[in-house]
């Protein structure tokens, strides 16, 4: 997140709040600044930090070697190195003293895209990203096959006319990342809403939830993977001003689903909720188990499907592919012992020749796989 105030002075903040101004502003404000227009006093950017090479001039991945051989994390960059800092923005959030966050994105995007903002623009320092939209299965297919092909984490997907919602980013707003794999090596995004405070007051357990219906969700507790510096800086923000709410009372904002298990002997105040990114390194067991109990993306998890390759059209065949694994189903090569559901391209086919096997298996459709996940 960048901010920007009309006397070239700027801030970076990372989705976590953390402030980034004093590492990243020295090298990035006085290549920026020259880009935006001058009728821009102030404005708030949502925007992503990349790195690009200067040799081979191309974008060097998270973790990935540079052109001179090194590996460079984008918020600590010095002069010496092959790469330099590069500002890909993807959103507009206020400008000149008005928010923009309740305007649907669409026309988020035109200010962006009208010279309104940024006069110009340099895809080595900074610049608006691109963007496609798509009205068809076979659009966003082609789309997600590019980014696999090109070696991409995934795809952003949000609806045009959505609204912007701090610490948001679910399909209840129309926001949603399509990965090839979830819970593989990519990591969730996961708010801090309580604690078990043991003795001495130390921090035992923190309690993480997801959004649901407006609430947070709460899908387990995590406990490890943080060092003493991380731990006493995520203390203070879930402290700051309020202190901690007591565990006997369940604060309204917490769904009424979650089990007494899920309890904390502490909650945070709604003001104070920090997000977290949780990678599958810690307690990754737990918290799958209870994600596959409740979470959306795992309404698949317990059955496999089998795609008849006769009947689906090969566009239809991978939208249909994409979005089982999306939601953890497994999908057979072979019509087997395991199998539970078959997936034709219209069940109400009569023509449709249905396996003969002795135990029961459903016949569905992309349209029911698409209603099973709400979309």
């Amino acid at each position: 997140m960048v901010h920007r105030a009309g006397s070239g002075e700027f801030r970076y903040y990372s989705r976590n709040q953390n402030d980034f101004s004093t590492k990243i502003g020295p090298s990035l404000n006085h290549q920026v600044n020259p880009f935006f227009a001058p009728t821009v006093d102030n404005c708030v950017l949502d925007t992503e930090l990349l790195l690009w090479d200067t040799v081979e001039e191309k974008y060097v991945g998270k973790g990935r070697l540079a052109s001179d051989g090194r590996v460079y994390d984008v918020k600590n960059l010095k002069d010496d190195g092959a790469v330099q800092a590069s500002l890909a923005v993807f959103d507009v959030l206020f400008l000149n003293g008005r928010s923009l966050m309740n305007i649907p994105l669409e026309r988020r995007k035109l200010l962006l895209r009208d010279g309104s903002i940024l006069s110009k623009q340099d895809k080595k320092v900074i610049f608006v990203a691109d963007y496609d939209i798509v009205s068809s299965r076979e659009q966003f297919v082609d789309i997600y096959e590019k980014a696999m092909r090109d070696h991409e984490e995934g795809v952003v997907v949000k609806k045009i006319d959505s609204l912007y919602k701090i610490g948001v980013r679910h399909m209840a707003n129309g926001w949603f990342k399509v990965k090839p794999m979830h819970l593989g090596d990519e990591s969730l995004d996961l708010a801090v809403v309580g604690v078990d405070r043991g003795r001495n007051s130390f921090i035992e357990n923190y309690v993480v939830a997801v959004i649901r219906d407006d609430k947070f969700f709460v899908v387990g507790k995590v406990s490890r993977g943080l060092d003493d510096t991380i731990r006493k800086r995520l203390r203070s923000k879930l402290e700051k001003d309020h202190g901690w709410l007591n565990g006997k009372v369940v604060p309204d904002w917490i769904h009424g689903a979650c089990t007494s298990a899920d309890r904390a002997t502490d909650y945070v105040h709604k003001d104070n909720i920090q997000v977290v990114e949780k990678n599958r390194e810690a307690d990754e067991k737990a918290l799958r188990n209870e994600l596959l109990k409740d979470e959306k993306f795992y309404r698949f998890s317990n059955l496999t499907f089998f795609l008849d390759g006769e009947s689906l059209p090969p566009t239809t065949l991978q939208y249909a592919r994409i979005l089982l694994k999306m939601h953890a189903a497994k999908i057979s090569s072979s019509m087997d012992e395991h199998v539970t559901h078959f997936v034709v391209e219209n069940r109400a086919d009569e023509s449709i020749k249905f396996p003969a096997i002795e135990r029961k298996m459903e016949l569905v459709d992309v349209a029911w796989i698409e209603a099973a996940v709400e979309l």
